[in-house]
């Protein structure tokens, strides 16, 4: 390992599993765009991927590298 990253280096972490399941898909795949409609509401029903998948439509979050992006839960 080069030197400069061995101060990141950890010996007692236990590894961490994901599962994200996906609860439903939307009949028809709608891309959203967060530059045309900046502000929506929707239930997310699952991850695939680099998508998020919503009742009504999917965002490709790669799509929006450097955005900042917030997320409300309620």
């Amino acid at each position: 390992m080069p030197e400069d990253l061995r101060e990141y280096l950890t010996r007692d972490e236990e590894v961490q599993a994901f599962d994200y399941p996906v609860l439903s898909v939307p009949e028809k795949i709608v891309s959203h765009n967060l530059d045309k409609v900046p502000e929506f509401s929707d239930r997310l029903t699952g991850i695939k991927g680099q998508y998020l998948l919503f009742d009504h439509r999917v965002i490709n979050l790669r799509k929006y590298a450097g955005y900042h992006v917030e997320f409300s839960l309620g």
